[in-house]
């Protein structure tokens, strides 16, 4: 997968970056150097990406783990803010 591949595919779904980010786990400026074609663009990523746009629900189930490991990283640090999971 190229950047502009990557670039495209996020654009049918409708996904900024910082969103896929956020939803894999995925550091912001290694994605930025993905679609800038500055470093190699793992397996994974065309795979989940393939998960995004064929299963309706996983970009809610994402967005729900990423707020779960948001909160659990916070807890554990002992940082006290209003990051709710959704449930």
């Amino acid at each position: 997968m190229t950047g502009q591949q990557l670039r495209t595919a996020l654009d049918g779904l409708d996904m900024p970056y910082m969103e896929f980010c956020r939803l894999t786990g995925a550091n912001e400026r290694t994605v930025k150097k993905w679609l800038d074609g500055e470093q190699d663009i793992p397996t994974w990523v065309s795979m989940a990406l393939y998960i995004f746009k064929n299963q309706p629900d996983a970009v809610l189930e994402a967005g729900k783990w990423a707020a779960k490991s948001i909160n659990s990283d916070m807890e554990q640090a002992g940082i006290k803010y209003p990051y709710r999971s959704a449930h």
